[in-house]
This record gives C-alpha cells, sequence and structure tokens, in this order.
C-alpha cells in the first residue's frame, strides 16, 4: 500500500483498462492508500476521480506550496479507508512520522503568520519561528507561536478576525 504525491507539471491522471494512469505509470488501485495531488501541476479526470472513490481511496489536493486545499472523501467505505490509513500510520518510521509532523506544524505556523498579516499584526517572529521547526519540536516551538499568535488575534476586534478563523480551522487539531 503506497501514499502518492503528485506534483510534477502536466501529470494527467486517468484510468486505462481499469487501472490509475499517473503520466506514463499504471498503477492499480488497490495499491494506493492517499492520492495527494499538488495543483496547478495535476490534472485528474472525472473517471479517475470516480475510481478512486469506489476503492475507498482519499484525494488531498494542495496548492503550489503544498498546503492542503481540500479533501475528496469516498461516501462509502470511509471506515476502511480510515482504518487503511491508520495501519499505513502505525507502519511509518518514528523518523517519517516526525518529518510529517514538523511539516504540519509548520504549515500551521505559517498560517498563523498569514492571519497575524491579514488583520494587520506582526508575523515576521511567526515565520521566524516556523523555519526553526524540527522533527520533534525539543524547543517546543508550536506553543512559542501559539503565545505569539492568540494575544494578538485576540485583542483585535471580533468582526476582523472571525473570518480568519474559517482559513485555519483545517489546521486546528
Amino acid at each position: 500500500m503506497a501514499v502518492i504525491e503528485i506534483a510534477t507539471r502536466g501529470t494527467l491522471v486517468s484510468v486505462c483498462d481499469r487501472v490509475l494512469s499517473i503520466g506514463d505509470t499504471l498503477i492499480p488501485a488497490d495499491e494506493i492508500d492517499l492520492l495527494i495531488a499538488q495543483v496547478p501541476a495535476v490534472t485528474l479526470t472525472g473517471d479517475a476521480l470516480a475510481l478512486l472513490g469506489r476503492e475507498g481511496i482519499e484525494v488531498i489536493v494542495c496548492d503550489e506550496r503544498r498546503r492542503p486545499l481540500a479533501t475528496l472523501t469516498p461516501i462509502c467505505g470511509r471506515a476502511v479507508v480510515s482504518a487503511r490509513l491508520l495501519r499505513g500510520q502505525a507502519a511509518m518510521t518514528p523518523r517519517r512520522r516526525g518529518a510529517l509532523w514538523r511539516q504540519i506544524v509548520r504549515a500551521k505556523v505559517m498560517e498563523q503568520a498569514r492571519v497575524l498579516e491579514e488583520i494587520g499584526g506582526p508575523a515576521e517572529r511567526l515565520r521566524r519561528l516556523a523555519a526553526t521547526i524540527d522533527i520533534d519540536d525539543p524547543a517546543n516551538i508550536e506553543a512559542q507561536a501559539a503565545r505569539a499568535y492568540w494575544p494578538v488575534l485576540l485583542e483585535r476586534r471580533a468582526e476582523k478576525w472571525v473570518p480568519l478563523f474559517r482559513a485555519i480551522a483545517a489546521l486546528t487539531y
């Protein structure tokens, strides 16, 4: 089972003889746990999306900076998908798990910086902190970023920042 990430510009994801075609490579859908597609590099056909859905494969669509924009989740078989993803997470090496965690936290802190910038707050410290996040975060950069972010955000008038919470809701866990 695999996580497939596609970020090569001009890649077409389609279906050929009931098999997923990614560029020139054919991959049976039952060998895929998750597909990550970075736009605008990737084009997915409707047939490809239907095949991924039928096979219970979740698709994450990311922007050009690899920030998640949307997930496409199969309507049926969600528990099967979740179980497969959990097994995949459990099978990860600690180093890989730490690297993925670092990417998530870095994206979260960078989004916090963007929100502060949007409301006229100081964002540079958060950008610097995001650049220093290490695997397992021994310096607890995530907490330092939260201490810099929340006081500024909360002292602004509510009508300025409430709509921005929707933009960061996906990164709140």
